[in-house]
């Protein structure tokens, strides 16, 4: 009895881990199919190697630019190498190390920034970044790249703006001392950091009346071995001014009743709306305002005078106060 009883037991112990087996295989391929995320991507094996090193000078200020996928970067160390300092630039340590993540991207050039070297420097520096990926795999050098501190050019003057219901244009005057460039009879300006014009004006229609706009104009000079930009000239505290008036009212209906006026008439379709005035204006005499500001396109007048010596006029106004020219002459 005690052996049948301990193999009746091992058999329950048997059947309870088959009973697990089987509800484990049951269930593994409804665990296989939940989505639990997305997949992380893989981190890229291979490191950027930079071949389109240039320099850009912005004031006394140097920037090294070149394009690079930063979510695939974890750093860029910078060389520099002058006078006197060492044989070749992979000889010395690097002047700066960026993290990857943190370099600032402009929409104009991607870049990053190296502090410019003192300005009473006779010979060139060369310099060189390299680059580390997510795994820490480095690149070689990049190609390098000759710069010596020069005078910057003069930035643009005389600023004037003018703006319509559409647009602002902003215009300013040639550099004093500008010397176009072999085949050249016009400067380039960079506008904001971000878009490039031979033109000595700029439109502007992507603005709000009564929001402050900012713009710094900076003169390129591309004839020495950096590109070269002029300290800014900043337009600054722009808030444009809505004194353009809404078009008159049209389709003005007067219904005279034996004791009131009905007015009617088509609604204006400017955004910036907020109302009517409507006039009442004796035989010989001066329009009066009859109405407080009407915020829909009808009016009722409650007290007409007797006689049929008086017309109606209807003005549309805006939210900054412009009114518009009467429009409508009702009987």
């Amino acid at each position: 009895m005690k052996i049948s009883q301990s193999i009746f037991f091992d058999n329950k112990e048997a059947l309870r881990c088959c009973g697990f087996l089987i509800l484990a295989f049951l269930l593994l391929p409804a665990l296989s199919c939940a989505k639990v995320g997305d997949p992380m991507p893989p981190l890229p094996s291979d490191v950027v190697l930079v071949d389109s090193l240039q320099l850009l000078q912005s004031g006394q200020d140097l920037y090294l630019t070149f394009p690079h996928p930063v979510r695939e970067l974890s750093e860029i160390e910078v060389y520099r190498l002058c006078e006197g300092e060492a044989e070749q630039i992979y000889e010395t340590d690097p002047v700066a190390v960026l993290p990857g993540p943190e370099i600032k991207i402009l929409s104009f050039l991607d870049r990053s920034y190296v502090p410019a070297p003192d300005g009473s420097q006779s010979s060139p520096c060369l310099f060189a970044v390299r680059t580390k990926n997510l795994r820490g795999k480095q690149s070689g050098f990049s190609n390098q790249v000759s710069w010596k501190p020069v005078n910057p050019p003069v930035p643009p003057a005389g600023l004037k703006t003018g703006t319509s219901e559409t647009e602002i244009r902003i215009e300013w005057r040639m550099p004093q001392d500008f010397k176009p460039e072999p085949g050249k009879t016009h400067p380039e300006f960079l506008v904001n950091l971000k878009e490039v014009t031979r033109d000595t004006f700029f439109i502007v229609s992507d603005f709000t009346f009564g929001k402050l706009i900012t713009f710094e104009f900076r003169t390129i000079d591309r004839s020495s071995s950096a590109i070269l930009l002029s300290e800014p000239l900043v337009l600054e505290s722009f808030v444009p001014e809505d004194v353009f008036p809404p078009r008159p009212p049209s389709g003005l209906i007067v219904v005279r009743m034996p004791d009131r006026a009905q007015l009617t008439w088509d609604d204006n379709a400017e955004t910036d709306l907020s109302g009517y005035h409507v006039y009442r204006t004796a035989a010989g005499g001066e329009p009066r305002k009859i109405s407080p500001l009407v915020p829909i396109n009808r009016f009722v007048d409650e007290a007409p005078p007797a006689g049929a010596g008086f017309t109606y006029t209807v003005t549309a106004l805006d939210k900054w106060g412009n009114e518009s020219l009467p429009a409508g002459v009702g009987q």
